[in-house]
């Protein structure tokens, strides 16, 4: 994580890159970089909203809408009845992130007094400094004319990648009515409003810009398993090769894993058919390469550390890990093998990070065999319930109650 959060005087305070960045939240960093940077200040952010549509998370964006901590009181509010009220968060920004991407497309700051703002290192928003139309002006330059609506009353002054929206008063609209009037922002009486809303975006306009390409390319790295070939990207290049690749072929290919995880006990084996549950055995325990910034685990064997599942994820809002791997693109061709078919010619199916359960289950083939129903742990825990598992043909399905499908197992 190249930026950290920084402040200023107990405020949050964010440099402005037009077309890039506001602050350490960088335009097309995935949702999974942006969680885990906001747990690194609580005090600054008590209280951080993600909001979606729960039915179809793919609908429209994911939105992490942030509570700011307003800055501490000044010595002539210390003694007031209303400074006991300061420490509660009041939510001034929200990151909009593209649904299908899972990346940052826009930066929406609501309210910027509740923040300290600078440009090529000038000020333009602080405790002491107000950012209004006039400073706007001065500190970004000359542009083109803004635009004005009359059902609202709001004007917006557009540079590229970044837009000032600014209430305008009732008293002053006039001076707006007329095609042309240039940058009306000072008024006849010597005001100039302040900035009520910034928007920070890659493209033309923010509520149709989409995140800017990736700075990497992800190359195709193919797991083989029985199953028809699955393709997921990466940044190498290689094969995986169940029961064939080694921890040692991975490291090779793909470099260390975030972290290595040693299975306790698999709760899950009493389910595999024609395999005795023998107990647990503190030698060769197997143990999963977690690439959570590629999206995938691996499982290894504990005695002979070939590969025995690989688990591709898809950090659906909702479920338990989500904000904890980056979405793993992948291909899954199930054209070649009849098996998840249910009757009939197969014909073109694909699986993809995209995919959820009513949209495929007509052509997976369950045998009429009920799920396994997984829960982790109690509400405090998990507040968002459990899901089903479905396997089939060397895959299992973990169903979400939307039936969005956040992980998929393959063995």
């Amino acid at each position: 994580m190249p930026l950290a959060l920084s402040e200023h005087r107990g405020q949050l305070s964010l440099d402005l890159v037009p077309g890039k960045r506001a602050g350490p939240f960088i335009l097309g960093a995935p949702v999974g970089h942006m969680v885990r940077l906001l747990q690194t200040a609580p005090h600054l952010m008590p209280q951080v909203d993600c909001k979606y549509p729960e039915d179809d998370p793919l609908a429209t964006d994911w939105v992490l809408g942030l509570h700011h901590a307003p800055p501490p009181p000044t010595e002539a509010e210390a003694g007031t009845e209303s400074s006991g009220t300061l420490g509660r968060g009041r939510c001034g920004t929200s990151l909009l992130f593209e649904p299908t991407s899972q990346r940052l497309r826009a930066v929406v700051i609501h309210n910027p007094s509740l923040l300290r703002l600078t440009y090529r290192s000038t000020e333009c928003q602080s405790n002491k400094t107000i950012a209004t139309g006039l400073l706007i002006n001065r500190i970004f330059g000359p542009t083109h004319p803004g635009t004005f609506r009359a059902d609202t009353g709001v004007f917006t002054l557009h540079y590229p990648g970044i837009s000032f929206e600014f209430a305008i008063p009732e008293r002053h609209r006039g001076l707006f009515s007329q095609p042309g009037d240039g940058l009306p922002l000072e008024f006849p009486d010597g005001t100039t409003p302040p900035c009520s809303c910034i928007y920070l975006y890659h493209g033309v306009d923010w509520s149709s810009a989409l995140p800017p390409s990736p700075l990497t390319y992800a190359a195709v790295y193919r797991a083989l398993t029985d199953l028809p070939s699955v393709t997921f990207a990466t940044d190498c290049r290689g094969t995986l090769n169940q029961g064939l690749t080694t921890a040692q072929d991975l490291v090779a290919d793909l470099g260390q894993p975030e972290t290595v995880f040693y299975k306790n006990d698999d709760k899950m084996s009493i389910h595999a058919p024609g395999t005795p549950d023998e107990g647990h055995s503190a030698l060769g325990r197997d143990y999963f390469f977690n690439y959570y910034e590629m999206g995938f685990d691996v499982l290894l064997d504990g005695k002979s550390h070939r590969c025995k599942k690989i688990v591709l994820h898809g950090n659906i809002p909702g479920h338990y890990d989500f904000g904890r791997y980056r979405k793993c693109e992948f291909q899954l061709d199930l054209a070649a093998s009849g098996k998840l078919a249910i009757g009939g010619t197969v014909g073109q199916w694909y699986l993809t990070t995209g995919s959820d359960w009513k949209s495929i289950s007509n052509i997976v083939n369950t045998d009429g065999q009920p799920p396994v129903v997984f829960s982790r742990g109690s509400s405090d825990q998990n507040p968002f319930g459990s899901t089903l598992f479905y396997g089939q043909a060397g895959i299992i399905f973990e169903i979400m109650k939307n039936d969005s499908i956040p992980t998929f197992t393959l063995f």
